[in-house]
């Protein structure tokens, strides 16, 4: 669990949006901070000594409680996890993250990210301490720098062939426009 723990820290260690909170300020927008250092909150549960209903039972009612457990968006990180031991060597893991910070194609690079910090850390062997180029700050300068008329008529031209919107794919239309919600993902 420690090696685990590492390896998310490190994560934290390494890129600035998850060192990152935002601040309202009197001008009625928020501003985004990014700190130096900060503690990741870390759960360890063991569940081994009650049934697999009774584990279930108490996972369910975590999640429920974490889902509405809501962040302070100036208290970085923005982020919790938990790590629920159910057997001798199975545990369940729980990711809660705010949307400001990660997005669904930045889910499986940390993860991965991670996991590979983990590889290194149970081989013995040493993790960079370098920072990673500030790739959003990047972005956010290109886009200051992009020509908009030449941009709207890059798009305009990209979705002209467009017939009819698409509605995304929802459960039912009662959680379109939800803002949270929960995703199970079990592998054997």
């Amino acid at each position: 669990m420690g090696h685990f723990r590492s390896a998310w820290q490190h994560a934290i260690r390494l890129h600035t949006i998850l060192r990152t909170g935002f601040i309202a300020e009197e001008a009625s927008i928020s501003l985004q901070r990014v700190y130096s250092r900060v503690e990741l909150p870390f759960k360890v549960i063991d569940l081994t000594d009650r049934t697999k209903e009774a584990q279930q039972a108490f996972i369910n009612a975590f999640i429920d409680n974490d889902l509405h457990n809501h962040f302070d968006i100036a208290a970085p990180p923005l982020m919790r996890l938990a790590l629920i031991r159910v057997g001798s060597e199975k545990y369940k893991f729980i990711w809660t993250y705010h949307h400001m910070i990660i997005d669904g194609w930045s889910v499986a690079i940390l993860t991965n990210e991670v996991v590979q910090f983990y590889k290194r850390l149970v081989l013995g062997l040493p993790l960079s301490e370098s920072k990673l180029p500030e790739r959003y700050s990047d972005y956010i300068k290109l886009l200051g720098n992009q020509n908009i008329a030449d941009a709207e008529l890059f798009w305009r031209n990209a979705v002209s062939t467009i017939e009819k919107s698409s509605l995304l794919p929802f459960s039912n239309a009662e959680n379109r426009n939800h803002g949270f919600g929960r995703y199970e993902h079990t592998s054997y």
